[in-house]
């Protein structure tokens, strides 16, 4: 069965030949590899930030500097011939793990979603709305993850482990862009 749902996704078992050279023709066996069996993981998180959402948006479209407020991720590049294209590198607990995105929709000033094209499977959208505080940043993130994750967390849910990093990772993000704003507006006075 191959497909996906939103109960989760399997991987189907691929096959491969033995080496010419290991086997005669006459006695080359195929051998399946191992089913993974794995499931959609999505979460959503949001902070509240006293700043212009147009401003906070294009700190958080700086997709390079999110390694500063995500102490998951090790890095980020941005493909200079394709900025809507950007390699990702996560490393934690012993995990590493790395993808490429593909911005597939970008609202000046409210909103970036993006899902990945290799490696890691997931797809996302940040959203940056007008409150009565400032604005409310709302991150919404899915990825498929292999049933066998669980184990390496411990006996958390991945999915109580993501929210909570995500929700860690947003307050970090608020705390960078107001030490930012606060810099910014002192900068301006001296001059």
């Amino acid at each position: 069965m191959i497909g996906s749902t939103e109960m989760g996704f399997l991987v189907v078992p691929t096959f491969h030949h033995a080496r010419a050279t290991q086997l005669p023709s006459s006695r080359r066996r195929v051998r399946p590899r191992a089913v993974v069996q794995c499931n959609w993981v999505s979460n959503r998180a949001h902070v509240e930030v006293e700043a212009e959402h147009g401003w906070l948006y294009d700190v958080f479209a700086d997709l390079e500097m999110m390694p500063t407020w995500s102490p998951w991720l090790e890095s980020v590049e941005v493909d200079r011939a394709d900025d809507k294209l950007s390699t990702w590198r996560l490393a934690a607990r012993g995990i590493n793990v790395s993808w490429r995105s593909r911005i597939t929709r970008q609202e000046r000033g409210s909103s970036i979603a993006w899902e990945s094209i290799s490696g890691l499977a997931n797809r996302g959208e940040v959203s940056f709305r007008p409150s009565s505080r400032g604005t409310t940043v709302t991150m919404e993130v899915a990825f498929l993850a292999p049933d066998w994750l669980d184990g390496v967390l411990g006996n958390q849910s991945v999915s109580s482990f993501v929210s909570r990093t995500m929700e860690d990772d947003l307050k970090r993000f608020r705390s960078k862009v107001l030490i930012r704003r606060r810099r910014e507006r002192i900068n301006k006075e001296v001059l």
